[in-house]
């Protein structure tokens, strides 16, 4: 069982900071972000997304509910990366379904995320099993 948490903790993260070609638009090219506000936007969203992804782990390792149902657990999270990519796509709404690629302000190294995954992830309905588990 532990493997299999394990597996799934390595998959989310995987799965929120790749480029896989079957995420987002078919043949949308990625954005290189370049200005400060760009660089600024993006990492208050992915620390949000960081944030959010921490609370998905733990859920997974305590095995609180199903795997598919942790992010249910926590709505106050979820709101709050919802209202952060909004408030990101409404700057750029080109961003919406496209991987972004940037140089990190602090340590100077690469770091990317896809929004589309962000979305999927935020738009994912809960079940009732998991709100009263």
């Amino acid at each position: 069982m532990k493997a299999v948490k394990h597996a799934l903790i390595g998959s989310l993260s995987l799965m929120l900071f790749s480029f896989s070609s079957e995420g987002g638009d078919k043949g949308a090219q990625p954005i290189y972000l370049e200005t400060a506000d760009q660089v600024r936007h993006a990492e208050l969203l992915l620390s949000e997304v960081d944030s959010f992804r921490k609370k998905i782990d733990q859920c997974l390792a305590a095995g609180a509910t199903y795997p598919r149902s942790c992010h249910c657990l926590y709505p106050s999270r979820l709101s709050s990366l919802e209202v952060a990519l909004q408030t990101t796509l409404e700057k750029y709404p080109r961003w919406e379904s496209s991987a972004l690629l940037w140089w990190g302000s602090e340590n100077r190294r690469p770091l990317n995320m896809h929004l589309s995954i962000v979305k999927a992830w935020i738009n994912r309905p809960c079940s009732d099993v998991a709100m009263n588990r």
